[in-house]
Parts: C-alpha cells; structure tokens; sequence
C-alpha cells in the first residue's frame, strides 16, 4: 500500500489488480488546479500501469482524445483548444509523435479554438 496523499492510498493485490481510493469526489474544478491535476493524471498513469499512450499536462482547457489501431499499433491523436487563447502542449508520451499534414512542423502549438491531430507511431520509442 502506498500513501500517495493526505487521504489518497494506492494498492496492489498480490494479483497485480491495483485501486486507488480517492477522500473526496473528483469534481470538474479538481483538474483547474496544476498539483492535483497532474496528481490526478499520475495516478491514472500507475492504475494503468504506466501504459498511458499520452496525456497532457498543464493545460486546463486543452483534451486529448486518442484512437490506436490494434494491427498496426499507430495512433491518432486529435488534440482540442477549447479556450479562447492559444496554448502550447506539453505532451507526455514514450512515443513518436508527428502533426498528420505537416511532418516537418516540431512546435506544440495550437490555436484558440481549434483541433491539431498528430500520428502517433509506437515503433520509434
């Protein structure tokens, strides 16, 4: 068992199932504030045993959402603004990650209110 926090414990049975116990109910507001939504995010990281795709951090109005293709293991990933300034992703992924029409573009950047879709590739870890 591991104390994560005041209140938040963490468990892994002796079959590897692993919960995590929550003093509070998570509510839209908990993800505005920085430490408990990157809190949040590594403990969802650890219950699925440091096999989240991607996630990413610091940036309250921006949602990842991601698809992955069981054959060939690439992933589409579509990034969403929802705010009306722009932002820049900081992406947490193992994974090689490349804006889908413009392979060549390195920056994180994204527009108010708009949508940037990367190709997601699992063999150049």
């Amino acid at each position: 068992m591991i104390v994560f926090a005041c209140g938040t414990v963490l468990y892994e049975n002796e079959l590897g199932g692993r919960v995590a116990v929550f003093p509070s109910p998570f509510m839209a507001r908990n993800w505005i504030y920085r430490c408990r939504a990157y809190q949040i995010a590594k403990i969802v990281n650890w219950l699925m045993y440091d096999e989240l795709p991607v996630w990413v951090e610091d940036c309250p109005s921006v949602g990842p959402f991601y698809y992955e293709d069981e054959k060939t293991g690439e992933g589409l990933l579509g990034v969403l603004n929802a705010s009306l300034d722009p932002a820049t992703i900081n992406l947490h992924t193992k994974y090689e990650v490349q804006d889908l029409f413009d392979k060549d573009r390195k920056d994180m950047e994204i527009e108010p209110l708009s949508l940037r879709l990367f190709k997601v590739l699992k063999h150049s870890c």
